[in-house]
């Protein structure tokens, strides 16, 4: 849920899949490493629950995604140039200097693959992606909180790493964070705490898990975190876990639900920073990703449009 205030607005509406969504190889995708981040400083707050991150390393990003359209990347580029404040911190931390490199590697991974620039409406956004002292004071701030929330801390001890190949395994990892799918008595209490205009426009199932969002990175960099408090909400914001870059591949909330006896993990594109676009068939390309990384994962996608805006949804669409 990237913008609360908003939140009690959105429509969803079924994704039409075409052609324009490449195959999936027939060979079988390599191992997926992921990381598991525990922030205990925010234990309090959230809960008395440790506040974690999650990070898996998804394969096939340049396959899916690919773009055989040159496209102008001067006005999003430029954000990247060295400036003075940039030149100390990369001086001073290690970090910092790590975080730069993989920005710098994700802008030429970027080149010829699908993206998502952020949404240039907000005012807050223009101020944060502005060529000036107070955009570039901003995203050094953002992206130190990001370094926080995703930092191994001392010996590693914040950080869980391992690899997995199925989908059983990735809903493993993120049931234990919260998002396992509730019994029927929870389930029916949730419904009476939801506002009900919100699970109509949002399409829930009666069992759903908790939402988390999420951000996919051009060099298959997917971050996913829970987002169903107000905490939760503030730590999980699209341009904290893009560690304020500019581009994305693509950005929006999911949930686990169950149907039947088969556990579907739901994914649409809502995000307030980035808006990303269907009109290319990128929800479909992102289940074909998800379901080709995570064998036997079934991924469901939606997309949804603002009230007024359902005349401009359905041209880019068809």
């Amino acid at each position: 849920m990237e913008n609360p205030i908003f939140e009690y607005t959105k429509v969803i509406k079924p994704l039409k899949i075409n052609s324009k969504c490449p195959p999936k190889p027939n060979e079988d995708a390599p191992r997926i490493r992921y990381k598991t981040y525990r922030n205990d400083n925010f234990t309090i707050a959230n809960h008395l629950e440790t506040y974690q991150v999650h990070t898996f390393h998804l394969d096939g990003v340049n396959h899916f995604f690919s773009h055989s359209i040159e496209l102008d990347k001067s006005e999003t580029s430029s954000l990247d140039k060295i400036s003075i404040l940039r030149s100390i911190c990369m001086t001073l931390c290690l970090r910092y200097r790590e975080q730069r490199v993989a920005v710098k590697i994700r802008h030429e991974l970027a080149q010829n693959l699908i993206v998502q620039t952020y949404n240039k409406k907000p005012e807050f956004i223009q101020k944060l992606f502005s060529k000036t002292i107070e955009g570039e004071a901003l995203r050094t701030s953002v992206r130190a909180m990001h370094r926080s929330l995703y930092s191994p801390g001392l010996f590693r001890r914040k950080r869980r790493a391992c690899y997995m190949t199925t989908g059983q395994e990735f809903i493993n990892v993120m049931e234990k964070d919260g998002g396992m799918i509730p019994d029927d008595e929870q389930c029916e209490k949730n419904q009476e705490l939801q506002d009900k205009e919100i699970r109509k426009r949002k399409e829930m199932a009666f069992h759903s898990s908790p939402e988390f969002t999420y951000t996919l990175l051009p060099d298959g960099v997917l971050h996913i975190s829970r987002a169903d408090t107000a905490l939760r909400n503030m730590a999980s914001k699209h341009v904290l876990q893009a560690s304020c870059e500019p581009e994305v591949i693509y950005a929006g909330t999911c949930r686990f639900e169950r149907r039947g006896d088969v556990i579907f993990l739901v994914m649409d594109n809502d995000s307030g920073t980035y808006t990303p676009k269907n009109n290319q068939d990128e929800l479909a390309r992102l289940k074909n990703l998800l379901e080709w990384n995570f064998r036997g994962l079934k991924v469901d996608v939606k997309t949804y449009v603002p009230p007024g805006m359902d005349d401009n949804d359905e041209e880019e669409n068809t």
